[in-house]
């Protein structure tokens, strides 16, 4: 069941940097559950969810009684990819020269 952790997966967890950095909590909680496809991400524990916003993408948005958004759950996890970026290239590209004898 569980996966052995490889470079490959290390380097797509590093992915995850410039996402998590960005984010107003410095802390939170992740867990996925395989069965249902949905991953889910809490900001502070408990989360102590109070009401739910349901949106058309398959985010659920949870609040406390306050308002405050305290968790995120993603629905089909599994099949959400990052956007890819194009790749950027320093300086001119090389020309192959073809040499005709």
């Amino acid at each position: 069941m569980e996966e052995k952790l490889t470079i490959r997966r290390m380097k797509q967890i590093a992915l995850l940097c410039p996402i998590v950095t960005q984010l107003p909590v410095r802390e939170f909680y992740v867990r996925y559950d395989e069965g249902a496809d949905v991953l889910y991400v809490q900001f502070r524990q408990p989360a102590d969810i109070y009401t739910s916003d349901i949106r058309p993408d398959g985010i659920i948005l949870e609040y406390d009684r306050g308002g405050e958004l305290v968790g995120v759950t993603i629905l089909n996890a599994s099949k959400r990819v990052i956007p890819s970026q194009p790749k950027r290239t320093k300086g001119k590209t090389k020309r192959k020269e073809v040499i005709r004898q």
